[in-house]
C-alpha cells in the first residue's frame, strides 16, 4: 500500500491539514509550555533565557518524536497484521464503557450536590434534574 503516490489526493491534503492543527493544539496544551513558565519565574529567567530553554525543550521533543515515531509505527503495524480483527471490537467496548463512565460520573455528581447547585453535566438545577426524573416537570 503506498499512499504517497499521489500527494495531490484528498486524503493526504486531509491528512496534512488534521496534522497541522494537531500540532498546533499539541503546543497549547499546558504540560507544553507550563513548566517552562514556571521555572523561569522562579529562577527569574530573563526573556531571552526563557525562550532559549523553550527552544531546546521543544527541539528535543521534536526529536525525540521523530526518533521514536517510525519504530511505533513499525509496532503499530506488526500489532495490526496481527491483532487487526480484534482492533475494532476492543476500540468499541472500550467506548461505550468510556461513555458508560462518564454518564454514570455526571449523574452521580448531579446526585451528590444540593438542591440550589446547578449540574455540570446538564447545566441544570438539580431541583429542575429531579422534578424531571420523577416525572413532574412540564416544559
Amino acid at each position: 500500500m503506498n499512499f504517497f503516490h499521489d500527494l495531490n489526493s484528498a486524503p493526504a491534503f486531509l491528512l496534512v491539514v488534521v496534522v497541522g492543527v494537531v500540532g498546533v493544539l499539541h503546543t497549547m496544551v499546558p504540560d507544553h509550555w507550563a513548566p517552562n513558565t514556571l521555572i523561569a519565574r522562579q529562577r527569574g529567567w530573563t526573556t531571552a533565557q526563557t525562550a532559549r530553554a523553550a527552544l531546546v525543550a521543544g527541539t528535543g521533543h521534536v526529536v525525540s518524536t521523530l526518533f521514536l515515531g517510525p519504530i511505533l509505527w513499525g509496532a503499530g503495524l506488526a500489532v495490526a497484521a496481527k491483532f487487526g480483527q480484534w482492533i475494532e471490537i476492543l476500540s468499541s467496548g472500550a467506548l461505550i464503557g468510556f461513555g458508560l463512565w462518564i454518564a454514570y460520573s455526571g449523574w452521580r455528581e448531579c446526585a451528590r450536590i444540593k438542591p440550589t447547585n446547578t449540574c455540570m453535566l446538564t447545566g441544570m438545577s438539580t431541583t429542575t434534574i429531579d422534578r424531571m426524573a420523577r416525572g413532574r416537570f412540564s416544559c
